[in-house]
């Protein structure tokens, strides 16, 4: 996912100080600040993004630092089905959104029962 590379890339100008210690104030005020701060912003953008569409802090959080990893090897193919169901207020359709990969199994009808061949002479 792009979000990781950029979250990489800044990375190499983070601290590992404490927040509001004086060690993290003199990192804020430096010019390694200014470098983590550009390289950190495109990713930063893009969960800004994601939480406009989707409104959920948690499901960004499992977007971004779940999802990211399981289909960081390849693109990600999804499935859309949409719900009879519509949103109190706008009258909007639900969807529901499948992620899936080379490891999931595949979208499609249930598999049907195993049929039980009766035993002869049995009642």
């Amino acid at each position: 996912m792009r979000a990781s590379e950029h979250s990489k890339n800044a990375a190499e100008f983070h601290t590992s100080a404490e927040r509001h210690s004086a060690e993290w104030k003199t990192w804020r005020d430096s010019e390694q600040w200014n470098r983590w701060n550009q390289a950190i912003a495109p990713a930063l953008a893009l969960r800004r993004r994601a939480f406009a569409i989707l409104r959920d802090r948690k499901a960004v959080e499992v977007l971004f630092l779940e999802l990211a990893d399981r289909f960081a090897d390849g693109p990600a193919v999804h499935a859309r089905r949409r719900l009879a169901e519509v949103r109190l207020g706008d009258a909007g359709r639900k969807a529901i959104i499948e992620f899936t990969g080379v490891r999931d199994p595949p979208i499609g009808p249930a598999a049907a029962a195993p049929v039980v061949a009766a035993e002869k002479g049995a009642k």
